[in-house]
């Protein structure tokens, strides 16, 4: 015979062995977990007799919308289903980021930090940013000792960093870490918030190709900077071999410069053939090739098409993008779900039966008038 106690979402997701913050989009109705497992989830909330009450609703939609990608209102104060014994009040969470990562690609990982920022403030749990020099190790020695006299009750690592950082940052912290956009094998105890990079480019390539009918494809990136740019490129890779279209696949123009800045150049050899379309790792990039695609009067997307990814520009680019009545074709992942699933996994990683794990973030296409139906 049951307990007459109220089920949590703790105990659905004890029976299932999966994570609270899985539990939670399923129960909230947000997106970042598949169809299956979501059915999964109300099938077993159902069968434990759990009652969804007002701090379990959705955490960014209002009580009228049932709608997985609302996006959230101002007036929405997002809560976090924290575990009960964990008093917030008394939490220090400390985000750590590369340099590299708060210069002009870093907005996107910059708005994931204001995110967090928001929704600990609204929780009521402190939050304060480490942020790692790409160039200077001794530095970054003394900040992660600094970080083990402070001893946080947990860290959140935004991008990825070098190896003998995250290596200090083990010696040095007890406490549980969780990795956004960022994922190791050999790191497995932690858990990993990741943006589905793979998949999500293979969507938008396919889309190009089944829609717009592009077969002719340049990828922008450097595809060794960064494992999520790499992710990026096999996923268009996987998308032109499955349509025949291998030879775009070896179609690469970098996109970052000797100081890890965002710089495209167009290759002055007259022999240098426009694509059709350009595929670029992020719309920070599709904005730099646009601006260079100018210079040389080349119009977008008259001739030649540019797509982006992460649905992410700069502030600072904003009034230019609109004053050129640009919409980047692009595919999106939303920050703020980034940002709370994130934050409410490494709370429950303080709990002793909390398994750490891989949870993947999904996006949409966000169509734009930067590329064409040929």
């Amino acid at each position: 015979m049951r307990s007459k106690k109220s089920v949590t979402l703790h105990d659905i997701a004890q029976a299932l062995q999966i994570s609270v913050s899985s539990v939670s989009l399923a129960i909230g109705n947000q997106p970042g977990i598949s169809a299956e497992l979501r059915a999964q989830i109300i099938a077993k909330a159902q069968e434990l007799g759990y009652r969804k009450s007002k701090r379990s609703a959705a955490p960014w939609t209002n009580a009228s919308t049932n709608q997985a990608n609302q996006e959230p209102t101002s007036e929405v104060r997002p809560v976090l289903t924290t575990p009960p014994e964990l008093n917030v009040n008394e939490l220090r969470l400390d985000v750590l980021i590369d340099n590299i990562f708060t210069q002009e690609l870093s907005s996107f990982y910059m708005e994931i930090f204001r995110q967090i920022s928001q929704l600990s403030l609204a929780n009521n749990i402190s939050v304060f940013i480490q942020v790692l020099d790409h160039h200077n190790a001794e530095h970054n020695e003394q900040l992660l000792r600094h970080l083990h006299s402070v001893q946080p009750q947990g860290v959140i690592v935004i991008g990825q960093i070098k190896e003998h950082d995250l290596y200090l940052l083990k010696s040095n912290l007890l406490c549980p870490v969780v990795f956004i956009d960022y994922y190791l094998e050999s790191e497995k105890h932690n858990h990993f918030v990741q943006i589905d990079s793979f998949s999500g480019m293979h969507r938008l390539v396919k889309n190009l190709i089944e829609e717009y009918h592009y077969t002719d494809m340049c990828f922008v990136g450097s595809i060794n900077n960064t494992v999520s740019i790499l992710d990026r490129y096999l996923g268009y890779v996987k998308a032109l071999q499955e349509h025949g279209l291998t030879e775009s696949c070896q179609r690469i123009l970098p996109d970052r410069s000797s100081d890890d800045r965002i710089q495209v150049v167009l290759p002055q050899d007259p022999s240098f053939k426009l694509p059709q379309v350009f595929v670029c790792n992020c719309d920070q990039t599709a904005l730099a090739l646009i601006k260079a695609l100018q210079q040389r009067g080349i119009k977008v997307p008259e001739q030649v098409g540019v797509c982006g990814f992460d649905n992410f520009i700069d502030r600072s680019d904003e009034s230019m993008v609109q004053s050129l009545g640009l919409k980047i074709h692009t595919f999106d992942h939303s920050t703020k779900q980034l940002a709370y699933v994130a934050l409410e996994s490494l709370l429950h990683q303080l709990t002793t039966n909390y398994a750490p794990h891989l949870s993947y973030i999904e996006g949409h296409i966000v169509p734009g008038n930067t590329v064409k139906v040929l």
